[in-house]
């Protein structure tokens, strides 16, 4: 129901805004884990945090990278269809106009 919400969040916040609360939340994480566990504990509990928040925004990363490149294709292709019909308006309009029941090739029933 709400996926155009979803997607709309996802796609159009860079990674980078949704890195920093990630940063945010593991400095916190380090220094509640330090305190109750050691530094020793903290540093490694810190540094698997690390490797699940890159592995996430490097993903969200490359979904935005692709939504970008889909948008650009999309446009293009936008783009060549728009020509199409003016060429195709054109060479309609260049035609004598008794001709328009000529046959063109197709078979319709």
């Amino acid at each position: 129901m709400f996926d155009w919400l979803r997607e709309s969040v996802i796609y159009s916040t860079p990674w980078w805004v949704w890195a920093a609360p990630a940063i945010g939340a593991g400095a916190a994480m380090l220094v509640t884990v330090s305190r109750v566990v050691g530094l020793r504990n903290a540093l490694l509990a810190g540094v698997a945090y690390a490797v699940v928040v890159l592995t996430a925004m490097s993903h969200l990363r490359g979904r935005q990278a692709g939504w970008e490149d889909r948008a650009r294709k999309d446009a293009r292709d936008a783009e060549k269809l728009v020509q199409r019909i003016k060429n195709a308006r054109r060479n309609n309009a260049a035609r004598p106009a008794g001709r328009l029941r000529d046959d063109d090739g197709y078979k319709r029933r």
